[in-house]
Protein backbone atom coordinates (compact mmCIF):
# COMPACT_ATOMS: atom_id res chain seq x y z
CA UNK A 1 0.00 0.00 0.00
CA UNK A 2 1.33 3.24 -1.18
CA UNK A 3 -0.16 6.94 0.03
CA UNK A 4 0.12 9.60 -2.68
CA UNK A 5 -0.35 13.10 -1.90
CA UNK A 6 -1.97 15.33 -4.20
CA UNK A 7 -2.52 19.25 -4.20
CA UNK A 8 -5.79 20.38 -4.75
CA UNK A 9 -6.27 23.98 -5.55
CA UNK A 10 -9.21 25.51 -4.51
CA UNK A 11 -11.37 28.76 -4.38
CA UNK A 12 -13.13 29.72 -1.87
CA UNK A 13 -15.26 32.83 -0.77
CA UNK A 14 -14.22 35.80 1.50
CA UNK A 15 -16.33 38.70 2.32
CA UNK A 16 -14.43 42.07 2.94
CA UNK A 17 -14.24 45.24 3.27
CA UNK A 18 -12.15 47.06 0.88
CA UNK A 19 -10.04 50.23 1.72
CA UNK A 20 -11.94 53.47 1.54
CA UNK A 21 -15.38 51.46 1.28
CA UNK A 22 -18.01 51.38 4.13
CA UNK A 23 -19.78 47.96 2.56
CA UNK A 24 -18.53 44.68 2.66
CA UNK A 25 -18.26 42.83 -0.53
CA UNK A 26 -17.38 39.19 -1.79
CA UNK A 27 -14.19 38.45 -3.06
CA UNK A 28 -12.89 34.83 -4.39
CA UNK A 29 -9.79 33.72 -3.34
CA UNK A 30 -7.01 30.98 -4.25
CA UNK A 31 -5.35 28.45 -2.64
CA UNK A 32 -4.43 24.79 -2.15
CA UNK A 33 -4.44 21.85 0.26
CA UNK A 34 -2.92 18.97 0.26
CA UNK A 35 -4.96 15.20 0.68
CA UNK A 36 -3.80 11.92 0.69
CA UNK A 37 -5.34 8.90 -1.47
CA UNK A 38 -3.99 5.19 -0.78
CA UNK A 39 -3.04 3.50 -3.80
CA UNK A 40 -3.19 -0.11 -3.42
CA UNK A 41 -2.47 -3.98 -4.72
CA UNK A 42 -5.50 -5.87 -5.77
CA UNK A 43 -3.66 -8.53 -4.00
CA UNK A 44 -4.25 -6.99 -1.48
CA UNK A 45 -8.11 -6.58 -1.59
CA UNK A 46 -10.48 -9.23 -1.54
CA UNK A 47 -13.65 -9.27 -2.95
CA UNK A 48 -16.99 -9.02 -0.56
CA UNK A 49 -20.13 -8.73 -2.76
CA UNK A 50 -20.24 -9.25 -6.67
CA UNK A 51 -23.92 -7.75 -8.40
CA UNK A 52 -23.63 -8.80 -12.23
CA UNK A 53 -20.62 -7.45 -13.48
CA UNK A 54 -19.69 -5.27 -10.10
CA UNK A 55 -16.91 -6.18 -7.63
CA UNK A 56 -17.00 -4.85 -4.86
CA UNK A 57 -13.96 -5.02 -2.98
CA UNK A 58 -13.52 -5.00 0.95
CA UNK A 59 -10.99 -2.85 2.29
CA UNK A 60 -11.14 -0.81 6.05
CA UNK A 61 -14.67 -2.31 6.51
CA UNK A 62 -15.87 -0.39 3.98
CA UNK A 63 -16.92 -1.44 0.03
CA UNK A 64 -15.68 0.14 -2.58
CA UNK A 65 -16.45 -0.49 -6.47
CA UNK A 66 -14.76 1.13 -9.66
CA UNK A 67 -15.46 4.90 -10.19
CA UNK A 68 -16.42 5.42 -13.48
CA UNK A 69 -15.80 8.79 -15.57
CA UNK A 70 -19.35 8.87 -17.01
CA UNK A 71 -20.68 11.46 -19.96
CA UNK A 72 -23.64 11.63 -21.56
CA UNK A 73 -23.14 9.55 -25.07
CA UNK A 74 -20.02 8.05 -23.92
CA UNK A 75 -19.17 4.69 -22.45
CA UNK A 76 -18.32 4.88 -18.85
CA UNK A 77 -14.59 4.38 -18.87
CA UNK A 78 -11.95 4.12 -15.87
CA UNK A 79 -9.79 6.90 -14.38
CA UNK A 80 -6.05 5.96 -13.59
CA UNK A 81 -3.46 8.10 -11.44
CA UNK A 82 -2.34 10.08 -14.07
CA UNK A 83 -5.45 11.64 -15.17
CA UNK A 84 -6.45 12.21 -12.01
CA UNK A 85 -3.73 14.36 -10.84
CA UNK A 86 -3.59 16.02 -14.13
CA UNK A 87 -7.26 17.14 -13.79
CA UNK A 88 -6.25 18.33 -10.06
CA UNK A 89 -3.05 19.83 -9.39
CA UNK A 90 -1.90 20.72 -12.91
CA UNK A 91 -5.13 22.72 -13.61
CA UNK A 92 -5.60 21.36 -16.26
CA UNK A 93 -8.95 22.37 -18.36
CA UNK A 94 -11.63 20.08 -17.69
CA UNK A 95 -14.23 20.33 -19.51
CA UNK A 96 -17.45 20.08 -17.50
CA UNK A 97 -19.22 22.33 -14.69
CA UNK A 98 -19.61 19.61 -12.44
CA UNK A 99 -17.26 17.11 -10.68
CA UNK A 100 -16.79 13.81 -12.54
CA UNK A 101 -14.64 10.45 -11.79
CA UNK A 102 -11.56 12.04 -13.85
CA UNK A 103 -12.02 15.91 -11.99
CA UNK A 104 -13.73 14.40 -8.27
CA UNK A 105 -12.49 17.89 -6.82
CA UNK A 106 -13.57 20.22 -9.63
CA UNK A 107 -15.79 23.12 -8.49
CA UNK A 108 -17.38 21.69 -5.55
CA UNK A 109 -16.56 24.80 -3.45
CA UNK A 110 -19.21 25.81 -5.47
CA UNK A 111 -21.63 23.61 -3.51
CA UNK A 112 -20.98 24.63 0.27
CA UNK A 113 -23.06 26.34 2.60
CA UNK A 114 -22.02 27.76 5.66
CA UNK A 115 -23.89 29.65 8.30
CA UNK A 116 -22.56 32.65 6.86
CA UNK A 117 -24.28 31.30 3.10
CA UNK A 118 -27.24 34.77 3.78
CA UNK A 119 -24.06 37.32 3.87
CA UNK A 120 -22.82 36.57 0.35
CA UNK A 121 -23.76 36.08 -2.78
CA UNK A 122 -23.23 32.96 -4.94
CA UNK A 123 -20.00 33.01 -6.56
CA UNK A 124 -19.26 29.92 -9.44
CA UNK A 125 -15.78 31.04 -10.08
CA UNK A 126 -13.23 28.69 -12.12
CA UNK A 127 -9.73 27.57 -10.69
CA UNK A 128 -8.80 29.37 -14.10
CA UNK A 129 -10.67 32.64 -13.81
CA UNK A 130 -9.13 32.99 -10.56
CA UNK A 131 -5.61 34.09 -9.63
CA UNK A 132 -5.68 36.22 -6.15
CA UNK A 133 -4.33 34.37 -2.51
CA UNK A 134 -4.98 36.08 0.34
CA UNK A 135 -2.10 37.87 0.55
CA UNK A 136 -2.73 39.69 -2.31
CA UNK A 137 -5.69 41.34 -1.49
CA UNK A 138 -6.01 45.26 -0.16
CA UNK A 139 -8.62 45.18 2.38
CA UNK A 140 -9.84 46.87 5.53
CA UNK A 141 -11.80 44.29 7.52
CA UNK A 142 -11.74 40.37 6.81
CA UNK A 143 -15.25 39.84 7.71
CA UNK A 144 -15.76 36.06 7.38
CA UNK A 145 -14.68 33.22 4.56
CA UNK A 146 -15.30 29.62 3.92
CA UNK A 147 -12.46 28.30 3.65
CA UNK A 148 -12.49 25.47 6.10
CA UNK A 149 -15.52 24.44 4.77
CA UNK A 150 -13.99 24.00 1.42
CA UNK A 151 -11.05 22.37 3.01
CA UNK A 152 -13.24 19.99 5.25
CA UNK A 153 -15.39 18.72 1.92
CA UNK A 154 -12.19 18.13 0.23
CA UNK A 155 -10.46 15.73 2.17
CA UNK A 156 -13.89 14.17 3.06
CA UNK A 157 -14.15 13.89 -0.71
CA UNK A 158 -10.75 12.61 -0.53
CA UNK A 159 -11.46 9.74 2.45
CA UNK A 160 -13.71 7.90 -0.20
CA UNK A 161 -11.46 7.65 -2.72
CA UNK A 162 -8.62 4.82 -3.21
CA UNK A 163 -6.60 3.20 -6.30
CA UNK A 164 -6.38 -0.18 -6.64
CA UNK A 165 -3.74 -0.96 -9.67
CA UNK A 166 -3.82 1.89 -10.66
CA UNK A 167 -7.51 2.63 -11.20
CA UNK A 168 -9.78 5.12 -9.43
CA UNK A 169 -12.28 3.24 -6.79
CA UNK A 170 -15.04 5.19 -4.56
CA UNK A 171 -16.76 4.20 -1.30
CA UNK A 172 -20.09 2.69 -1.95
CA UNK A 173 -22.83 0.96 1.01
CA UNK A 174 -23.26 -2.24 1.29
CA UNK A 175 -25.51 -3.59 -1.84
CA UNK A 176 -29.06 -4.31 -0.68
CA UNK A 177 -32.30 -4.93 -2.12
CA UNK A 178 -34.69 -2.44 -2.24
CA UNK A 179 -38.62 -2.86 -3.19
CA UNK A 180 -40.74 -0.06 -4.36
CA UNK A 181 -43.46 0.97 -6.40
CA UNK A 182 -43.89 3.29 -9.63
CA UNK A 183 -47.23 5.02 -10.33
CA UNK A 184 -48.07 6.15 -12.89
CA UNK A 185 -51.49 7.48 -11.96
CA UNK A 186 -54.97 6.07 -12.00
CA UNK A 187 -53.76 3.23 -9.81
CA UNK A 188 -51.47 2.15 -12.95
CA UNK A 189 -47.53 1.11 -11.93
CA UNK A 190 -45.31 -1.97 -11.26
CA UNK A 191 -43.94 -3.05 -8.13
CA UNK A 192 -40.14 -3.70 -8.40
CA UNK A 193 -37.01 -5.06 -6.44
CA UNK A 194 -33.76 -3.81 -7.42
CA UNK A 195 -30.55 -3.31 -5.93
CA UNK A 196 -29.11 -0.54 -4.50
CA UNK A 197 -26.09 0.84 -2.52
CA UNK A 198 -28.03 3.90 -0.78
CA UNK A 199 -31.54 4.33 1.42
CA UNK A 200 -33.66 6.90 -0.29
CA UNK A 201 -35.27 8.63 2.68
CA UNK A 202 -38.70 8.59 0.69
CA UNK A 203 -38.75 4.95 1.76
CA UNK A 204 -39.19 3.08 5.11
CA UNK A 205 -36.90 0.63 6.69
CA UNK A 206 -39.59 -1.99 5.91
CA UNK A 207 -38.12 -1.28 1.94
CA UNK A 208 -34.67 -2.61 2.53
CA UNK A 209 -33.04 -6.22 2.60
CA UNK A 210 -30.00 -7.25 3.24
CA UNK A 211 -28.01 -9.27 0.76
CA UNK A 212 -29.41 -12.86 2.34
CA UNK A 213 -32.86 -11.30 2.13
CA UNK A 214 -33.97 -11.89 -1.11
CA UNK A 215 -36.68 -14.25 -0.71
CA UNK A 216 -38.04 -12.10 2.13
CA UNK A 217 -37.65 -9.17 0.10
CA UNK A 218 -39.68 -11.17 -2.96
CA UNK A 219 -42.95 -11.81 -0.02
CA UNK A 220 -43.06 -8.34 0.67
CA UNK A 221 -42.86 -7.13 -3.15
CA UNK A 222 -45.50 -10.37 -4.18
CA UNK A 223 -47.85 -8.82 -1.13
CA UNK A 224 -47.16 -5.28 -2.33
CA UNK A 225 -48.31 -6.25 -5.66
CA UNK A 226 -51.58 -8.21 -4.84
CA UNK A 227 -52.71 -5.66 -2.85
CA UNK A 228 -52.89 -2.81 -6.05
CA UNK A 229 -53.40 -5.87 -8.23
CA UNK A 230 -50.55 -5.27 -10.50
CA UNK A 231 -50.71 -7.65 -13.69
CA UNK A 232 -47.53 -9.69 -14.24
CA UNK A 233 -46.19 -7.31 -16.63
CA UNK A 234 -45.74 -4.86 -13.93
CA UNK A 235 -44.19 -6.86 -11.37
CA UNK A 236 -40.19 -6.36 -11.90
CA UNK A 237 -38.92 -9.19 -9.09
CA UNK A 238 -35.83 -10.03 -11.12
CA UNK A 239 -33.11 -7.73 -10.09
CA UNK A 240 -29.45 -9.29 -10.49
CA UNK A 241 -28.63 -11.51 -7.36
CA UNK A 242 -26.14 -9.87 -4.72
CA UNK A 243 -23.35 -12.85 -4.32
CA UNK A 244 -22.27 -12.78 -0.92
CA UNK A 245 -18.21 -13.78 -0.69
CA UNK A 246 -16.91 -12.25 2.43
CA UNK A 247 -20.23 -12.97 5.34
CA UNK A 248 -19.15 -10.68 8.02
CA UNK A 249 -19.69 -7.88 5.33
CA UNK A 250 -23.37 -8.55 5.55
CA UNK A 251 -23.88 -5.74 8.25
CA UNK A 252 -27.41 -3.72 6.68
CA UNK A 253 -29.61 -2.26 9.27
CA UNK A 254 -31.94 0.06 7.95
CA UNK A 255 -33.78 0.66 11.10
CA UNK A 256 -30.97 2.55 12.57
CA UNK A 257 -30.70 4.58 9.29
CA UNK A 258 -34.52 5.36 9.20
CA UNK A 259 -34.43 5.98 13.29
CA UNK A 260 -31.78 8.90 13.51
Amino acid sequence: MEKLSITVPFIYRAEVVMPRRRKSQEVPVLDQVTVTIESLDSSELKQSFIVGQTEFLWYKNSNWIVYHETVIGQKPREVTIEELIDNTSHRTDYPYSCAGAAAPFHNVWQDVITENEALIANCNNWLKDVHQKKEDIDFRNWKFDNKNAVVELIHEIADDLIFVDGILHRKVGEPRYEVSITSKGNGLGSTNISVTTEYNINLSANAYFSANEFEEALKIAQKAADLRKDPEENRNFNPEQIKVLIPEAVMLTPEAFFNR
